[in-house]
């Protein structure tokens, strides 16, 4: 049995997606075909040598229909979801922000503002998680800082 909650493995697959359609010149959907086609949970970086077993590297139907949720909701919300990011940025230059952390960003602003399916609490968790397993020293704070700001600024109705 997986070690992974059917929506922590699908989130974790719709950030691999979304982090590496910034790389492909091609359409997402089309994209989206090949990306499972390679089996992207094998590539997956926080399994120990002795778990990359079927086990663990198969994608469960429930996994890939809760990731392919994220992603599709991701792409299609992407122009406003990356005006909401800008505006809780403060101080910083989108272009200072990286990739990986656009790519956390996006996902997670994708919950807070448009599936409200998942506690705050637990979008923001699993945004730092993936920050601490994919990012930088300093990748989850950052992205939770942000985060917060979204968050905010809905509830005070600046957004």
């Amino acid at each position: 049995m997986s070690r992974f909650k059917p929506q922590q493995k699908g989130r974790q697959l719709a950030f691999q997606f979304i982090f590496g359609i910034e790389y492909m010149p091609s359409e997402w959907t089309a994209a989206l075909a090949q990306f499972w086609e390679m089996n992207p949970a094998a590539l997956g970086r926080d399994y120990p040598a002795g778990e990359r077993d079927a086990d663990v590297t198969a994608v469960r139907a429930d996994e890939r229909a809760f990731s392919e949720k994220l992603i599709c909701g991701v792409m299609e919300h992407k122009k406003e979801l990356d005006s909401a990011i800008v505006d809780a940025l403060d101080n910083w230059a989108p272009a200072r922000v990286g990739r990986m952390e656009w790519a956390i960003l996006r996902l997670a602003a994708y919950e807070l503002l448009y599936d409200h399916d998942t506690p705050h609490r637990v979008v923001l968790s699993e945004a730092m998680r993936l920050g601490d397993l994919y990012g930088e020293e300093n990748t989850a704070r950052f992205v939770n800082g942000i985060l917060n700001r979204i968050i905010d600024k809905r509830e005070t109705g600046e957004s």
